[in-house]
């Protein structure tokens, strides 16, 4: 939660947090979101022991349905 509230206000989250809020998430469940989709990318590159590229694990920071 915490690394997601510091991860929507960069250039690389900033649009995905925005999008849930103009969806109606309120903001902690748009927090909650990003900070799910931060674990899920933290563990993926964990197992995988791949490095991070923000071109190819954000897709330009669009959001995924």
């Amino acid at each position: 939660y915490n690394a997601s509230m510091s991860g929507s206000r960069t250039k690389t989250w900033s649009q995905f947090y925005a999008h849930h809020q103009a969806r109606g998430k309120k903001t902690t469940q748009a927090l909650v979101i990003l900070a799910r989709r931060l674990a899920r990318l933290a563990f993926g590159l964990m197992r995988h022991q791949a490095d991070w590229k923000p071109e190819v694990y954000t897709g330009g920071a669009k959001p995924a349905n």
